[in-house]
C-alpha cells in the first residue's frame, strides 16, 4: 500500500466536508492539496436551503485550510453555478468556506485566536511596520 493510500485514509476519518468527499492528495515540500469531488447530493441555495436542479455551469475553487504536519494546506472543489426557484443565480451554498472567501471557515476561527495577542504587539511597537 503506498503513501497516498495510507494519508487518504487518515483524511477521510478525520475530515468531513458536506456534500463532498475527498478525491485525493496531492503533496510536495511546501504544501498539501486536498482534492475534494461532488458527493452524490445535489447543491443547496444560499438564499433559501432549497436543493436546486439546474446548475448552470462549475468553477474549480482553491482555498487555504488548517496546516497539518507543518505543511501549508489547501482545499480544492468544483464549485457550481445554479439557478434557483427562488429567483438567486450564483454559486451554491458550501458549509465550509463563505462566498468569496479564500479560506475555511475554521482556518478563519484559527486566526481570529491571534488577533487579541497581535494587538498587544502592535501597541506596544513591536510590529511597527504594520499599519493599523
Amino acid at each position: 500500500m503506498s503513501k497516498r493510500c495510507k494519508y487518504s485514509l487518515v483524511f477521510k476519518s478525520q475530515y468531513i466536508f458536506r456534500g463532498f468527499k475527498i478525491t485525493g492528495l496531492c503533496m510536495d515540500d511546501k504544501r498539501l492539496v486536498v482534492v475534494l469531488g461532488h458527493s452524490n447530493k445535489s447543491p443547496l441555495c444560499p438564499r433559501c436551503g432549497r436543493t436546486v436542479s439546474v446548475i448552470e455551469g462549475e468553477h474549480v475553487r482553491v482555498v487555504r485550510d488548517l496546516d497539518v504536519a507543518g505543511l501549508r494546506c489547501f482545499l480544492q472543489y468544483p464549485e457550481y453555478k445554479v439557478h434557483c426557484r427562488c429567483g438567486h443565480r450564483g454559486f451554491e451554498k458550501i458549509g465550509f468556506v463563505r462566498e468569496y472567501s479564500r479560506c475555511t471557515r475554521r482556518f478563519e476561527e484559527w486566526v481570529s485566536m491571534f488577533c487579541p495577542h497581535m494587538s498587544s504587539d502592535l501597541r506596544n511597537g513591536l510590529a511597527c511596520s504594520v499599519r493599523i
